[in-house]
Parts: structure tokens; sequence; C-alpha cells
């Protein structure tokens, strides 16, 4: 168990870059030009990134290979004045003017690592990203949605760049602005929550140890994870599709997948925290075309109980594809909450099998319906059971 969970917390450290909304209003808050600027904030103690001032902006380099990998989280350049004023829940976007070395040594990837914090010196949140090595500066937007604290005046951003020993990164700029994300309309008895975008979005995962057969990337299409192999259970191959909100239990909801399935069979679909969380088997059909499918969870987790009473936060989703070979590619993930019970909007549905009604058809374990004469395993009504 130990193992799947750092599976699925890694897949959480997938990070957008310049995928805000269009309709999302950007109030900058902090500009920073490190163009001929010498900082005033440089590295101490153990930290082992060397910081010089240069034409093009502020340098920054690791020669060093830390032997240990905790201790390469100490080793960060703090790129503002303590200032910064976040409130809790609130969405915030770091755009970094940026130069990026080719290759990291560290790096599983043709691509670098970095990772952005937001925060003061007691609480933080962080962002891992990762960033195509280029001979031009970059302009890239990281994402920091529903800050997990109030800062009050003493807030900073920092960055880490550990993955990247003996190559240099170049920043020229580094600004911050809190993104204003209008109130959703309430349509057909729904009201969205959360949506994720995943077209021409970098995405990457990280893990401990040997790499597993199956990898996610971003492509211009969405976010593909790519399962060479049929596993034995689902969750042996699964990314976080869309995370950071907050539910209610007790309540109907419905996440709706624009996806596209490489081949017949059968997805798991788990939203919830750490805490608690509900999940559903999900058979779909192989098709080039893109699939817009509802899953629904009605009575979300019951009469679970919270320490923040009914509000269960930062939640999240998780795309189980391990019963699925070949790349699935997620465009879009949006959460919805019903507010009335009726229309589900103008869309294709396919409901979970859990989520149907107890009509009696029977399944694979590939997705597809099955007769009396089949033997094996099967799902119907929402539960496994074997026919002899």
């Amino acid at each position: 168990m130990k193992k799947v969970l750092f599976i699925v917390a890694a897949l959480f450290a997938v990070v957008s870059v310049n995928a805000q909304e269009e309709n999302n209003e950007l109030v900058s808050l902090l500009k920073v030009n490190f163009m001929d600027v010498s900082p005033s904030y440089m590295p101490t103690g153990d930290n082992h990134i060397i910081v010089e001032p240069a034409d093009e902006g502020l340098a920054l380099s690791n020669p060093t290979n830390p032997v240990d990998f905790d201790n390469r989280w100490w080793s960060k350049v703090v790129l503002s004045d303590d200032c910064l004023t976040l409130q809790k829940k609130h969405n915030y976007i770091v755009r970094l003017t940026i130069k990026v070395p080719h290759k990291g040594e560290y790096s599983h990837f043709d691509n670098v690592l970095y990772t952005v914090l937001v925060g003061n010196n007691t609480y933080q949140t962080q962002s891992r990203v990762a960033i195509n090595g280029d001979d031009d500066f970059q302009v890239v937007d990281v994402e920091i949605p529903r800050f997990p604290y109030d800062i009050e005046g003493d807030g900073h951003i920092a960055i880490r760049p550990q993955f990247i020993k003996g190559y240099t990164t170049t920043l020229k700029e580094v600004e911050v602005f809190e993104e204003i994300i209008p109130e959703s309309p309430v349509i057909d008895g729904m009201k969205l929550l959360c949506e994720k975008n995943w077209e021409g979005v970098d995405a990457v995962i990280f893990w401990d140890g040997e790499k597993p057969d199956w990898d996610v990337e971003g492509t211009d299409e969405g976010v593909a994870l790519t399962n060479p192999t049929l596993k034995a259970e689902g969750w042996a191959a699964q990314m976080g599709v869309i995370t950071d909100f907050d539910l209610e239990p007790n309540h109907n909801y419905v996440v709706r997948l624009t996806m596209k399935a490489p081949s017949d069979g059968t997805y798991i679909v788990r939203m919830g925290n750490w805490d608690a969380s509900s999940l559903y088997e999900l058979p779909v059909a192989g098709s080039d075309d893109w699939q817009v499918i509802d899953v629904q969870f009605p009575d979300f987790c019951g009469d679970i109980k919270t320490e923040t009473g009914n509000l269960m936060e930062n939640c999240f989703v998780i795309l189980q594809c391990g019963l699925v070979v070949g790349a699935t590619v997620v465009k879009k993930v949006e959460v919805y909450e019903v507010l009335g019970s009726g229309a589900r909007g103008g869309t294709t549905v396919i409901d979970s099998v859990k989520a149907v009604k107890s009509d009696g058809q029977m399944y694979n374990l590939a997705g597809q319906k099955v007769d009396a004469s089949y033997k094996g395993i099967v799902i119907q009504n929402g539960k496994k059971r074997i026919v002899r």
C-alpha cells in the first residue's frame, strides 16, 4: 500500500504551464526584474545553489551532487522580498521569464524539473514544473491553485533548481498574479465546481526507485497515460486528472471526462481525499474519437464525518488505467454538483456501472456486455461476481 500511495501522491505533482483560462482576470501582485541586479537574498548554510548576476538576468547553477534526496529540498533561491499578502483558497500564478538548459542530470526526461515555492518562512506550498530546454527565454505560468494558508504581508517566491547539476538556469523576471475566477452559473441543474483543460499542457510524474513500465506525458491533445500491458489491478497505472477542490458528503456529483480510450476496457474513477473517497468501475469502448463521459457519484461518501465538519477539503479525481492497454488521452475534466434531480446537460452520457440502475446487465472486465452463457468474472449491478 505504501508504494501505491506514493505513486498517487506523486501524480499530483503534475503542473500546468501557460494554462490559465482566457476569461479569468489576472491581478499583478509583485514583479521583480533581474536584469543587471545583484540579489540581496543569497543562499546560505547547506544551500548548494550558486547565484550570480548576469547581463541577461539571474544565473542559477548547482555544481554539487547531493547524496541524499531530502537534502536537495533545502537548495532553494528566494526570488523576492517578504512583501506578499496571500489568502487561503485563492488562486495564484507565478510567471517566470526563464532560460532553461537542455538537460538536467537528475531528470528522467528531456525537460528540466523545478520546484516553485510560495509562502513565508513558516507556511508555504509548492508546485513542480517540467520545462523543455531552449536557447531562448520562455514565459512560463506556474499555477498555485487554492493556496492553503493566510499570509499577511510577509510572503515571498522561491525556486528550487536542484535537478540541474552542472547546468545554468537564467531568470530574467518573476511576476505573481492572483487569478480571479468568475462565479460558475447553474446550467441544467448542475453547478460547475472546477475544471481542468489538459490540451497542450506539460505533464510529468515522479517515482521512487525503478521507473514503471507506464508513462504520463503532456501532448497537444491532452494528458496521456500509456499502459503497455494489462495489469492485475486498475491502480497499477493511474494519474491524478484534477485536484484541489472541496466536496460535501451525501451530496450528488458528476465527473465529466472528455477522453479517448485506446481499447475496450474498464477504468476506475476515484474521487475524494486522503481521508475518504468513492470509486466506480467504468466500462468504456475503445475509439479514436473523443468521448464525453459522465461518471455519477450519488450520495457521495454517505454520512461520513470529517474534521472540518461536513466539508471534505483538498479533493481529487484519479483515473486508474491498469485494466486498459494503450494510450488513454484526457482532454478535459469537469466536476459538477447536482443541485436538483433530473437533467445532466445536453451531452452524451455513459454512466459508471455502479451508478446505473439495477437492470441486471452483465459486463466482462473489458467493459463489454455479455449474456448468461458467459463464464468468468462479470460486473452486474455494480458488483463483481464469478459465473461458473
